[in-house]
């Protein structure tokens, strides 16, 4: 059986689950909903997944890789149309016979594989009250009824002509999603009441508990069943967390607050004496499950974020700055003689302009910037050609802001804020997530030459790839190009 997985991203929608993350990647209990998903159908025996994306492919990607881990191997396939993606389909199965196992990857369907009927069916289950059912996103379906899809189906459509064409339908025994926040916090319900059994961390205790390791709790804790609380969580004296809470991993629960009928993210810190109820915290961002609304909270003694304290990326952002203060001094005699030739031709020396320092948080009012000097004017997005002008021009100028410990030697290009508000939104959650650089990927591959959508497949490629044997060798790649095109005087020319 081919099994097919849609993880497109839809449009954000008031009661999306994008404000924290693409709807499938959402945390439900202890891991990425997908990630259960994957881990449901690797236990029955399909090894073999394809998986159709859109936007923010590179993070499905990151979650996932090939499949390694679970023995398996993963297919990834790009649709054009996140909410009408299924076209994909009729190249996918070419003259196979196999039925096809289509799954939606924000819903998960409890249901028996080996028991099916033969022939197309469709998985639904009860709706809340049990008075109607409604589709699971689960459904077998036979090769004649794929190639007939309606090339433009989205969802609703999709289900309206599977009914029409005569498909069975199958009731699960129950089924999980992430398709809102109510959906969430009922799923993560129905998995730590056990309700709904799933691979998770930890081991339940008598009363309906799990506790991961490394957990530290105040003796004064109250504790009300059902709760999740992941390892190295640390809960303040006077907390009282329960019914329905998650804690994930790596948070801190300050003194006498109240939780029940909620999630909190790994990393999150919650604050003293606080009360949450139905919502949803990840680090400095609350969402009101009621309304289906977010607030971020700029106060960091209220809602923020749990620092790790790791020691290799500290020595290696170390190690840049102080390769990168020797390159500058070896490089201070080319530097005065760039500036005096500039000084004599042009007048002027030093330009400067504001970007946002990278990584940098998806909440807007919490960017920081500073100023990236260089020997050129570089208000267009693009740095310019990777010759020998670029590097005299905008690179051992820019070695001071890496000193500084503002930016990297490699990564995706410094931006201002209105350039990041230019791009696309997944473009730009990708480029907050990763490091600036000032030799970027697209520079390395493309050159000068890079349109629009090369420079997007060549940040997100680096934003998964990141890292530094692969910072090696973009430098690497641009080190090849470097005397391929014009010289210094030609780039200066460009400029002036």
């Amino acid at each position: 059986m081919k099994v097919v997985i849609f993880a497109t991203v839809p449009s954000c929608g008031d009661d999306s689950l994008l404000v924290l993350a693409p709807d499938p990647l959402v945390h439900l209990v202890d891991r990425p909903f997908l990630q259960h998903v994957v881990e449901f159908l690797v236990d029955r025996g399909m090894t073999e997944l394809d998986l159709v994306l859109s936007n923010m492919a590179e993070r499905f990607e990151q979650t996932l890789g090939q499949g390694r881990r679970w023995g398996s191997r993963f297919r990834f396939h790009l649709a054009k149309d996140a909410l009408r993606p299924y076209a994909v389909l009729k190249h996918m199965i070419h003259d196979q016979d196999e039925p096809v196992l289509l799954v939606h990857a924000d819903r998960l369907a409890q249901i028996d594989l080996g028991g099916v009927p033969k022939g197309s069916v469709l998985f639904v289950c009860p709706e809340p009250g049990g008075r109607a059912t409604r589709w699971t996103g689960w459904a077998i379906l036979t090769p004649a009824i794929v190639r007939d899809i309606p090339p433009d189906a989205d969802e609703s459509r999709l289900h309206e002509y599977l009914l029409a064409s005569g498909v069975a339908t199958v009731e699960a025994s129950d089924c999980l999603s992430v398709r809102s926040y109510k959906e969430l916090l009922d799923s993560q319900h129905k998995v730590i009441a056990g309700e709904f059994e799933l691979m998770i961390k930890g081991s339940r205790a008598k009363d309906g508990n799990w506790l991961c390791r490394n957990v530290i709790m105040h003796p004064t804790v109250s504790v009300t069943p059902p709760v999740y609380i992941g390892q190295n969580c640390r809960i303040g004296k006077g907390v009282q967390i329960g019914p329905n809470v998650c804690v994930g991993r790596g948070c801190l629960i300050d003194q006498h607050t109240t939780i029940s009928n909620a999630l909190i993210m790994p990393g999150s810190y919650v604050g003293q004496a606080l009360t949450l109820e139905d919502a949803v915290v990840d680090r400095n961002r609350m969402v009101s499950v009621k309304i289906g609304q977010s607030v971020s909270v700029a106060d960091n003694f209220i809602l923020g974020m749990v620092r790790e304290r790791r020691l290799w990326p500290r020595v290696g952002q170390a190690f840049c700055r102080v390769s990168a203060l020797i390159l500058l001094l070896l490089c201070l005699p080319l530097m005065l003689v760039t500036m005096l030739v500039l000084k004599l031709a042009r007048g002027r020396v030093f330009y400067r302009r504001q970007v946002i320092q990278l990584p940098a948080p998806q909440d807007e009012t919490r960017w920081t910037t500073f100023a990236l000097w260089s020997f050129c004017d570089e208000t267009a997005p693009k740095f310019g050609r990777p010759g020998l002008g670029h590097l005299l021009l905008r690179v051992i100028p820019g070695l001071f802001s890496i000193v500084a410990g503002r930016v990297a030697l490699t990564g995706v290009t410094p931006r201002s804020r209105q350039q990041l508000h230019d791009l696309r939104p997944d473009w730009r959650s990708l480029c907050l997530r990763t490091k600036a650089g000032l030799i970027t990927e697209a520079m390395a591959v493309y050159g000068s030459e890079s349109n629009r959508d090369e420079l997007y497949s060549a940040e997100a490629f680096y934003s998964v790839k990141a890292s530094p044997l692969h910072d090696l060798a973009v430098l690497l790649k641009y080190a090849r190009r470097l005397f391929k095109r014009e010289g210094a005087l030609g780039a200066m020319g460009d400029n002036t």
